[in-house]
């Protein structure tokens, strides 16, 4: 018998499901909570197998309970179902050590395989985020084989504030959409801004940089204003 405690702040998601869920008759819904504040001390108590969350609560993020309950409880697996298809995320879900990662748009079977992933000791990644783990792995292997011109790290000081800014953010993963987004500026802007890094670091691509960002311990810039 998997014993399983839902978090979501829907309460009709969050009937709907433990309906669906106990209908399975090796399934068994210990309780349910449509807040980390009010679940995690449940939890904490009653010690079930698996956690289903959702990533986004008003208090407390989902991925921050999903490392408070690892950190409490390593015994007990933490599945997300969520709406959101960022790779920000995912990847910020994986690495709180989540055992499975399932989208509020995809088919029930995928939720009750990731289910039974976790409890088995394994993990389930919904088929719609193989991509990110795919596109990740090689870029990571582009990384290992990748020449890095010589350079002396004083040539940071070539670059403006706002270019240091993006830079640290390629360190970190982000594209040139996220970038956007988090600047608030648009696409072409940044895509200048990158074609110019390039040229006053002598570089000839964006891995170059997330490799020399990362390599000089590159922080982020205090914000302007």
């Amino acid at each position: 018998m998997i014993r399983i405690f839902i978090l979501e702040d829907s309460k009709f998601l969050r009937e709907l499901m433990s309906a669906e869920l106990a209908r399975h008759s090796d399934l068994r819904i210990m309780g349910s909570a449509s807040s980390t504040e009010e679940g995690i001390p449940v939890i904490k108590r009653d010690k079930p197998d698996i956690v289903v969350m959702d990533l986004y609560f008003s208090g407390q993020s989902g991925i921050e309970a999903a490392k408070e309950i690892e950190n409490l409880l390593p015994e007990c697996k933490v599945v997300i179902l969520t709406s959101s298809h960022s790779r920000e995320d995912f990847f910020k879900a994986l690495e709180a050590g989540v055992k499975g990662f399932v989208s509020k748009d995809s088919p029930q079977t995928y939720l009750l395989d990731a289910i039974q992933a976790a409890y088995d000791g394994k993990a389930f990644i919904d088929p719609s985020f193989t991509l990110f783990l795919i596109e990740e792995f090689i870029q990571f292997r582009k990384l290992q084989t990748l020449e890095m011109p010589e350079i002396d790290e004083k040539s940071i000081e070539r670059l403006t504030l706002r270019e240091i800014e993006i830079l640290y953010l390629i360190g970190q993963g982000k594209s040139n959409a996220d970038v956007s987004k988090e600047l608030n500026v648009s696409e072409v802007t940044v895509k200048s801004h990158v074609h110019q890094i390039l040229r006053k670091l002598a570089m000839t691509n964006r891995l170059q940089l997330a490799l020399f960002a990362n390599e000089i311990g590159l922080k982020k810039p205090p914000s302007k204003g």
